[in-house]
């Protein structure tokens, strides 16, 4: 709604008003510019992905997850290359590393099941050695 101004006073008034308006929205502007600017800097935008993926317990679950692939599959890799510098048993090394990595990360489960019994075995193992060591000793 329009207000008719009939007088030089109101006139001025309005124009104060109109003019502090515009420094208010001025302002309100310049403010929302400079959040926008930092939000969309790259560092933090990196920092903030960063952030929000320390806090979630999904990333920390695929870290350990992703850890123990790489390290089971260097390992893998290692004891087939040995010390060998041949490009063969390099390259058959890589993709066993590789293999072992995809393995674990699709079957976690799988992989988990698998370590429990070569644990169980070991130690059926184990006790069966010190039965022997006593039944020796006794003797």
């Amino acid at each position: 709604m329009e207000t008719i101004i009939t007088s030089k006073e109101k006139l001025v008034e309005a124009i104060r008003f109109l003019e502090e308006k515009k420094n208010l929205e001025e302002a309100d502007l310049k403010k929302h510019f400079n959040e926008t600017y930092e939000q969309l800097n790259p560092i933090n935008i990196i920092k903030n992905s960063i952030a929000s993926m320390e806090q979630s317990p999904e990333f920390k679950n695929d870290l350990i997850k992703t850890s123990i692939a790489l390290a089971v599959g260097y390992i893998v890799k290692r004891i087939i290359i040995g010390i060998s510098d041949n490009p063969i048993r390099l390259a058959v090394g890589n993709f066993v590393q590789v293999f072992v990595y995809g393995l674990i990360i699709r079957n976690p489960a799988f992989i988990k099941k698998i370590a429990i019994v070569f644990l169980q075995f070991i130690m059926k193992i184990r006790i069966h050695n010190q039965q022997l060591a006593l039944q020796n000793t006794e003797e």
